[in-house]
């Protein structure tokens, strides 16, 4: 009975607490910026919205992935010309469907590259040194 009591006097005391304190979440208003990332990915997930008028076409990703490599190729190749020991010589001129790469070779010290895109008609000019 003695222990019982004891106990129970000594109970205020064993249990004591802090102040609660309060502290945002989000990162944008001072919380951690660690949950950031999280915050915006659970958002992302609860959204229903769909962008009106935009769908996948692997036809057109075809295309565009093809005449990719194909400038690829096309820049590989005048870039290997104009380093071999033959040179590139008078330059050339180079046609996909919606490109026109001219190549011209009158400056001594560089060789000159004009990119024409055939929509819209603006032109990318390159210059590449001699090394």
């Amino acid at each position: 009975m003695k222990r019982v009591v004891a106990s129970l006097l000594l109970a205020p005391w064993m249990a004591q607490g802090s102040e609660l304190t309060f502290e945002f979440t989000n990162p944008s208003f001072g919380g951690n910026p660690l949950n950031g990332t999280f915050l915006l990915n659970s958002a992302q997930a609860q959204s229903d919205f769909k962008e009106p008028g935009v769908e996948f076409d692997p036809l057109a990703s075809f295309q565009q992935n093809l005449e990719r490599q194909v400038l690829n190729a096309m820049a590989r190749k005048i870039v290997n010309d104009i380093y071999s020991e033959e040179g590139l010589g008078d330059g050339g001129l180079y046609s996909t469907d919606n490109y026109q790469i001219e190549v011209v070779t009158t400056n001594p010290d560089s060789v000159v590259v004009n990119v024409t895109d055939l929509r819209t008609g603006q032109v990318t000019v390159i210059e590449i040194p001699y090394l």
